[in-house]
């Protein structure tokens, strides 16, 4: 038994050596910690959000940003993902360059077509409380393509102080403008201004840093070098693209169709169980997703076995966070009428009920690297199971006649075996990328 214990606790010790030594806990805990701040807001804003607003004022704000993250996908994409992965830094300016072109034209689409089929999309979504705020979608749909694709950059350029006191700065807006316009019976457009919010602000600080550094090769940029990156990735961008949103679509999913199944207040309540357990998913998993995806970037194009250590460490590394995490989000049921008022009990067993996915999204999600290592398909076909899966599942407990929170945890398993079944293919995409000459044409 003891032998055992010390051959852990040195392992662990390995782990950690290993993290510090490669600078990666070093950015993580510098993202970690504004990121954590960034969230005791949150935790404290919601105490003071769930008593402002209904179960139906979150419901409308989940339709939302569930069309929201189904569109946002679509503004560039995926073109930004290659900035940090181009090899040379005008490159990576002309990507950017043509994200920004795009992210401004697909928004004027979308903005068209929300004008046109708005009524629509909200009968789809079984929402009708919902199309009144419909015309600020294509706005934050700007915004919030714009903050992606400079987000990207200050990845490129390891600028982790900076994505930090962005989120810190994005907590603060939002939660602040919420509770003002709550105390003034605002009702859903309080929550949805504060959301646009978030996108906005995330910009600015980025852009300033961008143009900051790099305003006279901008200058230098032309429409055939545009169109030369445009052409260059343009594969990529269209199987990634695809898989993006068919993802996006899959994370859709249940607001959309608790809202067609069991009504807008359920799907409040899960809305207030999801953002609550993202906590310690932004917290940690974002954290080190970012860190990782930087070192990354470089290790696929110049040391693959290394990145294979590094997936594994980081792999350990938070699934034992999630697993001890998730044991604390198992007593949600005890804990959300405490604080949050008795009308969110359905909330704290919808939490209860997402712990499976939650351990494993945490675990694996961060880590994902399939497109970035030339296997956009992989992703495409996962991302298509994923979403059918979902559908499924919720059609199931529909027709079974299961409560909300029964649809929710069969969801929850789904998910969870999903994620395994990614975690296995970036370990063979990595094993394959240490066997191949050269990794120079994968995005190609």
């Amino acid at each position: 038994m003891k032998k055992s214990y010390a051959i852990v606790n040195q392992y662990i010790g390995d782990l950690f050596r290993y993290l510090a030594a490669s600078g990666f806990l070093k950015n993580a805990a510098k993202l970690a910690g504004s990121t954590a701040l960034s969230q005791i807001i949150l935790i404290l804003a919601s105490l003071i959000l769930t008593r402002l607003y209904t179960p139906e004022n979150f419901g409308v704000l989940a339709i939302f940003t569930s069309l929201f993250g189904q569109a946002v996908v679509l503004t560039s994409f995926c073109y930004e993902w290659m900035i940090p992965l181009a090899t040379e830094e005008d490159e990576a300016i002309d990507v950017l360059v043509f994200t920004l072109i795009l992210t401004t034209f697909t928004s004027i689409v979308f903005a068209i077509a929300i004008s046109i089929y708005g009524h629509n999309i909200a009968l789809w979504a079984n929402s009708p409380a919902s199309e009144p705020f419909l015309w600020l979608l294509p706005i934050v749909i700007f915004f919030g393509g714009m903050y992606q694709n400079f987000n990207y950059w200050s990845l490129r350029e390891k600028a982790f102080g900076l994505i930090a006191r962005t989120k810190l700065a994005q907590s603060l807006w939002t939660t602040g403008t919420q509770i003002i316009l709550g105390l003034f019976a605002y009702g859903s457009l309080g929550l949805l201004i504060g959301y646009l919010l978030t996108q906005v602000v995330g910009i600015w600080q980025q852009a300033v840093f961008f143009w900051s550094n790099h305003h006279a090769q901008v200058k230098l940029v032309s429409v055939a070098r545009i169109a030369t990156v445009g052409r260059k990735y343009f594969s990529y961008a269209l199987t990634s693209g695809t898989s993006t949103f068919v993802y996006a679509t899959g994370s859709a999913v249940p607001s959309l169709l608790l809202s067609s199944f069991y009504g807008t207040s359920a799907v409040g309540s899960f809305s207030v169980a999801q953002r609550l357990t993202s906590i310690p998913v932004v917290i940690v998993g974002a954290a080190l997703s970012q860190v990782f995806l930087s070192h990354a970037a470089e290790m696929i194009r110049n040391d693959p076995k290394e990145l294979k250590r590094l997936f594994l460490k980081t792999s350990l590394l938070l699934f034992v966070a999630s697993l001890l995490i998730g044991a604390i989000v198992l007593a949600s049921p005890l804990v959300f009428p405490i604080i949050f008022g008795k009308i969110w009990i359905e909330s704290g067993f919808m939490a209860q009920a997402m712990v499976p996915m939650f351990i494993f999204s945490m675990a694996i999600a961060p880590l994902s690297i399939l497109e970035w290592v030339g296997k956009q398909g992989w992703m495409l076909g996962w991302n298509i199971v994923r979403l059918g899966l979902f559908w499924l599942g919720f059609w199931v407990a529909h027709i079974n006649g299961w409560s909300a929170t029964t649809a929710i945890l069969t969801y929850s398993v789904i998910t969870a075996v999903m994620y395994l079944v990614l975690w296995v293919l970036n370990f063979y995409s990595i094993y394959l990328l240490m066997n191949k000459p050269s990794t120079a044409s994968s995005f190609e």
